[in-house]
């Protein structure tokens, strides 16, 4: 891979990586490792993703194995030597992006308030559904995958992946509708 190749597949593809990887790892330092080891196997593999159907999915998968991997490495570790717990780190930075149009309040400034206080209570809803569902929903939403792509990634059935989002944006819902209606 040479320096125009890599800058080409950067620009196209590093700003969705890098924001996945943010959502995915615990903290900033994590979510640019990631990014980094996964760039790293991108110029590894170059030939086998151009011949790849679904470079965006190959990517996506990738920083999800390696990320799997950190957090193994991680619970390893944690056994030897005490360290920070999951749940400190998870409380820096671990971020959602929702779309504008998602929540349609007037803009006025108390609504914008109201506004940016349900997204971030979104995100910890988000946050705090078990891994089964939060990966989909992240995957689906965020890095903007078909339903089709997340089961191949996860080696699941498309219903299983549908059903999923299904019960988590349910779970979401009704915290939403017990907490703010």
């Amino acid at each position: 891979m040479d320096k125009k190749e890599l800058n080409n597949f950067i620009s196209e593809y590093g700003t969705e990586l890098l924001r996945f990887c943010k959502i995915i790892a615990n903290n900033e330092y994590e979510a640019e490792e990631l990014y980094q080891e996964t760039m790293l196997r991108v110029v590894e593999h170059y030939k086998k993703i151009k011949q790849s159907d679904n470079v965006k999915g190959w990517v996506i998968s990738t920083a999800l194995n390696l990320h799997k991997n950190m957090k193994r490495k991680f619970a390893w570790r944690k056994r030897i030597a005490k360290q920070e717990s999951y749940e400190q780190n998870i409380e820096h930075g671990l971020s959602l992006n929702i779309r504008k149009e998602s929540v349609m309040l007037p803009d006025s400034p108390e609504n914008k308030v109201i506004k940016n206080e349900m997204i971030q209570a979104i995100r910890d809803y988000v946050k705090e559904l078990p891994e089964k569902y939060k990966m989909p929903i992240y995957l689906y939403y965020t890095a903007d995958m078909k339903i089709k792509e997340i089961a191949q990634l996860y080696d699941l059935s498309e219903n299983t992946v549908k059903s999923r989002l299904r019960k988590a944006k349910q779970i979401i819902k009704e915290k939403v509708e017990k907490e703010w209606i």
